[in-house]
């Protein structure tokens, strides 16, 4: 067995963070998900990537909740053991970074916090 890693998946409600996950490691169709709509509370996608023959790691995926339903102490839990971050958004959309109930826009909040973070592991932001 290899290596672990935990991936977060963050971004706006509707901005299809599921539906990129579901897609690229399930083959779920995007017309079902898009018809068959239901907000994610928060979700993990156990799966195992083999890289060599007979060598896997172990990955899972965090997919969240959308950023403005988030508090501070949720987005700090998650980048507290992220080896790597995922930031969706809908590029249509003027404003990617909401408000979720502080002054500091979720955007900037993550990458402070991934700053301070950076000096305890390496994360790789993608």
């Amino acid at each position: 067995m290899g290596k672990s890693y935990k991936i977060v998946v963050f971004g706006r409600s509707k901005t299809g963070k599921t539906l990129l996950i579901e897609s690229l490691f399930y083959n779920n169709s995007f017309d079902d998900k898009i018809k068959n709509y239901r907000p994610t509370i928060d979700d993990i996608y156990p799966f195992y990537i083999e890289y060599e023959k007979g060598n896997k790691d172990r990955t899972h995926i965090y997919d969240t909740r959308g950023l403005e339903n988030m508090d501070e102490q949720f987005i700090q839990y998650y980048l507290s053991f992220a080896d790597a971050i995922i930031y969706v958004y809908n590029a249509s959309i003027r404003d990617i970074t909401p408000s979720i109930g502080i002054n500091n826009n979720n955007l900037e909040y993550v990458k402070k916090d991934l700053e301070n973070i950076k000096n305890k592991k390496e994360i790789k932001q993608i």
